[in-house]
């Protein structure tokens, strides 16, 4: 059992990064459009009007980001740095008590 949180751990971590990458790209270029720095990037690298579905700008941005997300989740090993562990305790001891009810 304890193999299989670790297993589901590891994948967990892989879509939080790609959500997480997705979510600071969108944000990017939201606001690039609110300024009007996309209407300054050459045609050749940015369509007018943007769309990002048809564009493959923001994946550049988001598959580095949810890269470096998923490499920093595995080495902290799946805990949270000094102000974040106080902030989010009821939550960490939430999680111990699911996965305390899993493992027995």
């Amino acid at each position: 059992v304890w193999f299989a949180t670790y297993i589901q751990s590891i994948i967990s971590a892989f879509y939080s990064g790609l959500k997480g990458g997705k979510m600071v790209a969108e944000g990017i270029f939201n606001i690039f459009t609110e300024r009007g720095w996309l209407e300054k990037f050459p045609d050749c690298l940015v369509s007018k009007p943007f769309d990002p579905d048809k564009s493959y700008l923001d994946e550049c941005i988001q598959y580095p980001l949810a890269a470096v997300g998923f490499y920093m989740q595995i080495q902290r090993g799946f805990t949270l740095d000094f102000p974040w562990n106080l902030i989010c305790l009821p939550l960490t001891i939430v999680e111990w008590f699911l996965r305390f009810q899993v493992y027995t």
